[in-house]
């Protein structure tokens, strides 16, 4: 979720994926499934859903808290309404397992992040959008497997979002008192229409940095959900 942006622990959210131009079909599969980065998937836009995927994740208690989930107990947890967020990890591989309703919606980040004023990334809109750049600037790689399927020109999935809220309860993932306070998400997002019923499974996630030399800078992480929609 937060890609590391100064001495503080940040966020990020990830998968894995090979590119291959081998599947020229899959990828057009992928697509109709998929929305279109430049549409308003459910009447919101990519970056307005980037806003509302960070209100939801920071308005959870640590301990309730779907990022802090091995197992994938949790992934229901304050999720409403015809679409559910899924989340990535702090760092390395996990799979977990959740049940959706059917004709549900799925959101979520390849890799992103977001400043906020709380955080201690700027004071000033002009300034918290300046940290989320060159945050995402930072990537080196996005990645997504839908059922077996590869998905290709990830890039073009790129979002900021306008400035917003989060409220952060007590014990919030931030790790600072509770309040409410401002922000800008950007990242690489995902919007995927409601699957079939039945069983499927989701991969994603990506890199930053530069992992040519070592760096506590650098990130990478994959997330497996298995997803049984009924």
């Amino acid at each position: 979720m937060k890609i590391i942006s100064s001495p503080k622990i940040s966020l990020i959210l990830i998968g894995s994926i090979i590119v291959c131009s081998c599947y020229p079909m899959v990828s057009a599969q992928l697509v109709e499934q998929i929305a279109a980065p430049d549409t308003n998937p459910q009447g919101s836009s990519y970056g307005e859903w980037a806003s509302k995927w960070w209100q939801w994740v920071y308005s959870i208690p640590q301990d309730e808290n779907p990022l802090y989930d091995e197992t994938g107990a949790k992934c229901a947890v304050k999720q409403v309404g015809s679409v559910w967020f899924l989340v990535g990890t702090f760092g390395g591989s996990i799979t977990r397992e959740c049940t959706i309703p059917s004709n549900t919606s799925l959101f979520f980040p390849l890799l992103n992040t977001e400043c906020s004023i709380a955080g201690g990334d700027g004071k000033t809109e002009e300034e918290l959008k300046t940290c989320a750049k060159a945050n995402i600037d930072r990537a080196i790689s996005t990645d997504l497997t839908i059922d077996g399927k590869k998905m290709e020109n990830l890039a073009d999935y790129r979002a900021q979002s306008q400035l917003y809220n989060i409220t952060l309860p007590a014990n919030n993932i931030m790790g600072v008192s509770p309040q409410t306070t401002s922000s800008i998400a950007e990242g690489y997002w995902i919007f995927i229409n409601p699957l079939s019923a039945g069983k499927h499974e989701i991969k994603f996630g990506g890199q930053a940095g530069d992992l040519t030399v070592a760096s506590n800078m650098n990130f990478a992480t994959q997330s497996i959900y298995n997803l049984i929609v009924k």
